[in-house]
């Protein structure tokens, strides 16, 4: 904890989460009262003495007497501490961890074709751009990420897919409508707000076209015998029903009485 005097220097951010690579900027409110020059002192997790200081850089001195200073580091690379130090007023440890940016380190979909296709389910682990599928199959997908906690969702067509979190992951369920293309994207976001680059997908859906079966050439009556009336009633509703088209020859399949 700080000194004090601790109170005389408002810094910010203080401790922080950041994505390996990203910049950190220290920025400190030196009360009025404090007219001495600020340094930001820096060591690794729990290693006081092998600290290394850094001067900090005024920035804005402001009406009521208070000054504004900054120090910039490019490019976090590993966890460390720092406090800043200025004149008789020392902060308390502030823990920077480097932590890597949110990813889907593997991606399974499986796929349920209707059951008019004849087809078998299938589960893709690779390959998962331009898909095709006929309306009606159901998309199942399970993802894992690179480190807990974490918040994923998919968006199909821009829109969030009802999901569950797994182990490790989440897992998304979605039946395929209409027809046209559609894209897809696992998009994950941390506890401290970090977001993933999210890739997305394109599945294109093939409208549902189940068999049609056309009578082309009806069977005549085998019996010579006249038909009822009746029976031939339920003959004609039968060969009307049983087909749209014509037979070829062009004779009409109903009798006149």
């Amino acid at each position: 904890m700080g000194n004090l005097y601790a109170g005389m220097l408002s810094v910010t951010p203080g401790d922080a989460h950041l994505i390996v690579g990203s910049p950190l900027e220290i920025t400190v409110v030196a009360a009025p009262t404090l007219d001495s020059q600020p340094f930001v002192r820096f060591a690794p997790p729990g290693r006081v003495r092998s600290e290394t200081v850094e001067r900090m850089s005024l920035v804005e001195t402001r009406a009521d007497g208070s000054r504004v200073f900054r120090h910039l580091v490019p490019s976090i690379t590993e966890s460390f501490q720092y406090r800043v130090v200025s004149g008789f007023a020392v902060t308390r440890h502030y823990q920077v961890r480097s932590i890597d940016r949110p990813e889907v380190t593997s991606l399974h979909l499986h796929m349920a074709f209707p059951a008019y296709t004849g087809r078998q389910d299938v589960l893709l682990t690779n390959s998962l751009h331009n898909l095709s599928a006929p309306a009606g199959t159901r998309l199942t997908w399970t993802a894992q990420y690179n480190r807990p906690p974490m918040q994923g969702e998919l968006r199909f067509n821009n829109l969030p897919v009802p999901g569950v979190a797994v182990p490790g992951g989440g897992q998304w369920s979605t039946t395929l409508t209409d027809g046209g293309e559609r894209t897809w994207a696992v998009l994950l976001k941390d506890a401290y707000g970090h977001t993933n680059y999210p890739v997305f997908h394109t599945v294109r859906i093939r409208r549902d076209a189940p068999p049609q079966v056309t009578i082309a050439s009806p069977r005549r009556a085998a019996s010579s015998c006249p038909a009822s009336p009746a029976s031939r009633s339920n003959a004609s509703w039968s060969t009307i029903s049983a087909s749209s088209r014509r037979p070829s020859s062009g004779r009409s399949t109903t009798r006149r009485r």
